[in-house]
């Protein structure tokens, strides 16, 4: 039984490895097109513990999650290896289908229901695009931008954003094959710089870093607009005060007569008789 359940590990897994996935891959573009490969994942407790790069008569072998990266050399005999805790990526052209257990992914391949899902998820990307690049890339306002680049240096201070990323937060990834995509990129750039020459923000090769002086700045921006909103309240309350004392004082003048409605001349008439 144990032979049995290794031969059939080496039969699902050796096929797949062969066709792994390299380390970074295109998401977009011709490039992405091309996609028909996998990562095979070794799971623990449900999550991804090592990516598996080899397989051999006797042991799995491949790289372990340090907490930040796959980067571990690690060797598992293939009878401590539980079918049910590998999980199998298929990045398929513009499309990912993940499988949770061999008995899935068995199941799924082979009669190609598979694909069936991929090219479901193809019509519904092409049918999303078609939409998307219709409309126009929006305008984002300056300090609309320089408030998602604090809140990305919040999440994450030690990485930095490059220009692709601040993209894809706006307008998502679908950005890269939009027809206004360069016109958008290059005022974004032209923000970016003028963000490193007032210092909001540093450059460092590709990528770019907060400084303090953006909160400063955001925070003096929110004041002012603070400011801005009171005055165009109290301009609008005195413009109804203006408007209501008029009407007050034409009414007063009989230049505008409000109909009576109603009258107690009679009754009063009646009470002092």
């Amino acid at each position: 039984m144990l032979k049995l359940r290794k031969l059939i590990l080496i039969w699902l897994l050796k096929p797949l490895l062969k066709k792994k996935c390299p380390p970074s891959m295109a998401l977009f573009g011709e490039e992405a097109e091309k996609r028909n490969c996998y990562y095979v994942f070794l799971l623990s407790h449900g999550k991804r513990s090592a990516v598996i790069e080899s397989i051999d008569s006797d042991a799995i072998s491949g790289k372990q999650y340090d907490g930040n990266s796959f980067s571990k050399d690690i060797r598992i005999l293939l009878e401590s290896v539980n079918a049910n805790d590998i999980e199998i990526v298929h990045n398929y052209k513009l499309n990912r289908v993940s499988f949770k257990g061999l008995f899935e992914f068995f199941i799924y391949s082979k009669t190609k229901i598979e694909y069936l899902i991929i090219y479901s998820h193809i019509l519904s990307y092409k049918f999303r695009r078609l939409i998307y690049n219709r409309k126009r890339l929006a305008t984002i306002h300056r300090l609309e931008l320089l408030s998602a680049l604090v809140d990305s240096y919040i999440e994450k201070p030690e990485r930095g954003i490059n220009l692709s990323d601040i993209m894809e937060n706006i307008y998502s990834p679908m950005w890269i094959e939009h027809p206004d995509k360069d016109s958008s990129e290059n005022k974004l750039n032209l923000y970016l710089d003028s963000f490193v020459e007032s210092g909001e923000i540093e450059r460092d090769k590709a990528k770019y870093f907060v400084k303090s002086k953006a909160i400063s700045t955001l925070e003096k921006y929110e004041e002012d607009d603070r400011r801005h909103r009171r005055q165009v309240n109290l301009q609008i309350m005195m413009i109804i005060l203006t408007v209501l004392l008029a009407l007050i004082g034409l009414i007063q003048a009989e230049v505008i007569k409000i109909p009576t409605i109603l009258d107690l001349t009679d009754v009063l008439r009646l009470k002092n008789k």
